[in-house]
């Protein structure tokens, strides 16, 4: 078996589409079950849509909503991972536009949420770095 690698509260990870690939800021969620990312990601990468997931939403009373999700691959310290189903939502008004959810922790990764900054408030590294930005490069 692998060893596990350490990730923090926010990792900068790579999102790769057919011809292009993507770097950008995410949450590491270990309370979500599975991965997410802003469908403008997913449009920009060429990600075609491969099905559809019940998932609870980010509502008061957390109703579940049916999402449309993507098969991606995504780069983590280095490895890349085939992911069968980020799920796909407008994340333009969220503090960061992906998140790694447990398909991918579980097994590869042990979560440090110290391991970046000090503070458990996302907002105080936003201080630090855009955790907005997504950059987009030709592969």
């Amino acid at each position: 078996m692998d060893e596990k690698e350490i990730v923090g509260l926010v990792e900068r990870i790579v999102l790769y589409g057919e011809n292009k690939k993507a770097e950008c800021y995410a949450l590491i969620d270990t309370g979500a079950t599975s991965s997410s990312m802003d469908i403008k990601i997913a449009s920009e990468l060429g990600l075609k849509v491969s099905g559809h997931k019940y998932v609870k939403g980010k509502t008061f009373y957390g109703d579940r909503t049916l999402r449309p999700t993507v098969k991606a691959r995504v780069e983590i310290k280095g490895k890349i991972y085939n992911v069968g189903s980020f799920t796909l939502a407008d994340r333009s008004s969220m503090s960061l536009p992906v998140i790694i959810g447990r398909d991918i922790l579980f097994n590869n990764f042990i979560v440090d949420v110290s391991l970046y900054h000090n503070s458990k408030n996302i907002d105080d590294l936003k201080e630090k770095v855009d955790l907005k930005e997504v950059k987009y490069y030709e592969i």
